[in-house]
């Protein structure tokens, strides 16, 4: 992954105006293509989401500033929280990571463009604190939702289709998917541990995955999420049998659905939360058999499901023992024609130093993959390790 550099925040945080030498780039232009199950389009066009690793990509030409504009998401006398940090590159350069505070309208990318070429933007939202509310009401003082009205270039500018991936992964799991203390040393300026500081959705296993797979990717990882678990942010557990508005599979965020068109694989990759946190073998392997029965309905027959195994073994050697596969087994006792459904079990290879809690080579805390930079890039390795399984089941 590419060298984050932190800029100035009183450089790069004031407002912008859209004005009358301005144009908004909504969600209604066919060329700013955003990731397409983690985000919720808004009657005006507006885009929000609550995931680390959501992204938008944007190629226009014609203008020298380029910004997003944000939806207010403050309230009177809000000091400003900051709340998230996200990630951009502008013609493949390096990302630059900028904070995002309750009080911002707009984030200014870049003043300095040649209005001449071709220019193209790549944005992610790359953390954000999982105490704020990611399910009920994500939007406001106290939420963790990113709240996007668009993009701002200079007047008379013209946009361009982005050259995407030809296929389209689902990708869900808990805080190791987004990307939780992927960065074990702290940046200058954070607090080390904190979720602005060590994590980093943009080096996950997932985005891995995505890269062999040839995929435009929608990355849904919820910290603290299981089978059976709640997750950060009042987020509901994964799959509760015969309650869908308690689900969050199947939903953006609270009452928001999430769209299952044009899916060519899906991973997921559950269990870490409820095997730490006690549960039972038995609930988590209906749970398990249930999403399969309901994803495959909502998705259709020619998509390839992947039902993963954590890296740290839970669900299969570590507890809940065994239920994945269980819940895998009952699924296709009652579903024998579904050969597009796997199950990927990486064993104890991957397992090393992701099992427990404690620092180790794989992982700075022994349970979440390190990411890269100033040690081994697990989550990269992982990611191929998986890859490479998806491949191998799908050729029989």
């Amino acid at each position: 992954m590419a060298t984050i550099t932190v800029m100035a925040v009183a450089t790069l945080l004031q407002l912008l105006a859209v004005d009358a030498n301005s144009m908004l780039v909504t969600s209604n232009d066919p060329n700013l293509y955003f990731s397409e199950q983690n985000w919720a389009k808004t009657q005006d066009g507006g885009m929000v989401s609550v995931n680390p690793g959501a992204y938008f990509k944007l190629n226009f030409t014609g203008s020298a500033p380029i910004a997003v504009s944000l939806a207010n998401m403050s309230a009177p006398g809000d000091p400003g929280d900051h709340f998230m940090n996200i990630v951009y590159s502008i013609n493949n350069a390096e990302f630059i990571e900028l904070p995002v505070y309750s009080t911002n309208r707009s984030i200014p990318l870049s003043k300095s463009l040649k209005p001449t070429d071709i220019n193209t933007l790549e944005f992610y939202i790359y953390n954000s604190k999982q105490n704020h509310r990611r399910w009920f009401s994500p939007v406001g003082p106290g939420g963790a939702g990113l709240a996007v009205d668009g993009i701002i270039l200079d007047a008379g500018s013209q946009t361009f289709p982005y050259r995407l991936a030809p296929k389209r992964c689902l990708i869900y799991g808990d805080s190791i998917t987004e990307g939780v203390n992927a960065q074990c040393h702290a940046a200058t300026g954070c607090t080390p541990g904190g979720d602005l500081c060590n994590n980093a959705a943009t080096k996950t296993w997932g985005r891995a995955v995505a890269a062999a797979m040839e995929c435009e990717y929608s990355q849904v990882g919820f910290g603290s999420l299981g089978w059976t678990v709640p997750g950060g942010g009042q987020v509901v557990p994964v799959f509760t049998p015969g309650n869908p508005e308690q689900s969050s599979w199947n939903q953006i965020y609270n009452g928001t659905p999430r769209s299952f068109t044009n899916i060519d694989y899906v991973f997921i990759l559950h269990a870490t939360n409820d095997g730490l946190r006690g549960a039972k073998p038995e609930p988590v392997t209906a749970s398990v058999t249930g999403w399969l029965q309901a994803l495959r309905q909502a998705i259709g027959s020619q998509s390839h499901v992947f039902l993963t195994v954590p890296f740290g073994s839970f669900g299969a050697a570590q507890n809940p023992i065994g239920s994945l596969k269980a819940g895998y087994d009952a699924y296709i006792s009652k579903s024998p024609t579904d050969k597009n459904s796997h199950y990927i079990d990486l064993g104890p290879t991957a397992a090393v130093g992701l099992s427990h809690w404690g620092a180790s080579i794989q992982g700075c805390d022994g349970i979440h993959p390190r990411g890269g930079t100033m040690a081994s890039a697990r989550h990269g390795e992982l990611g191929a390790m998986i890859a490479v399984k998806a491949v191998m089941s799908m050729l029989g």
